[in-house]
């Protein structure tokens, strides 16, 4: 998922989040992908909160999801083109075979293009 980050500290998430796989596009610590912005944490929810747990009262449309939390955009919800692409590009070198990316661009550049394409050169599936 490229998005704002993820509370990976989130009782429903905590579980299905793979903090090892994770990584930040969007400021120079790499590692740092918590979510400082809500966005993030609130679509890896929809898409993967734990169900059966401490009675919390939400269950993620595929709750056995495992994620891969990818820092792309900033903590104001918003980062330049290429800090997207980055993203792709990392996430291109995963195993992920499904990829969310709640966000929008004003205008494609082919460089955006070909990540797209690189992401998608194996049988993967792009929710944008």
């Amino acid at each position: 998922m490229i998005d704002t980050g993820v509370d990976y500290n989130h009782p429903d998430l905590q579980n299905n989040i793979l903090k090892d796989k994770g990584m930040n596009f969007a400021t120079t610590n790499k590692a740092d992908f918590m979510d400082r912005n809500g966005h993030g944490t609130h679509v890896s929810g929809i898409i993967g909160a734990d169900t059966n747990n401490s009675n919390l009262g939400i269950a993620g449309i595929c709750w056995k999801a495992k994620i891969i939390p990818i820092k792309g955009l900033g903590d104001n919800g918003s980062a330049p083109v290429d800090y997207v692409i980055n993203a792709l590009v990392y996430a291109a070198g995963t195993e992920a075979k499904i990829l969310n990316m709640s966000l929008g661009l004003p205008e494609a550049s082919n460089l955006f293009r070909e990540a797209v394409n690189n992401f998608l050169a194996k049988p993967r599936l792009l929710i944008a």
